[in-house]
């Protein structure tokens, strides 16, 4: 994930549900927050978490990319790189 604009930052969150959903990551830098600073840098965002829902019925979630101040273009995937996202069921 990167930008080119130095004044921004770029962030990764998932919501239950869908965008408009329980956002599971804070409310402004998400997850993971990043900032291209003099030029456009990559970074990468990883993430462990453990969602509760309190339901038995199934649950959708929505992975989101944003620039924070919601005025500029954040990137993934540029250059044939690729994402992983690893979804688990944890059996109480």
């Amino acid at each position: 994930m990167y930008t080119t604009n130095s004044a921004t930052q770029g962030a990764a969150t998932v919501f239950r549900g869908n965008a408009s959903g329980t956002n599971l990551g804070h409310s402004v830098y998400a997850f993971g927050a990043a900032q291209s600073g003099a030029g456009a840098v990559k970074n990468n965002v990883v993430v462990n978490y453990l969602d509760s829902p309190a339901t038995a019925s199934s649950q959708t979630y929505t992975v989101c990319i944003a620039s924070t101040d919601n005025s500029n273009t954040i990137h993934i995937n540029v250059n044939s790189e690729t994402s992983t996202l690893t979804l688990m069921e944890i059996a109480q």
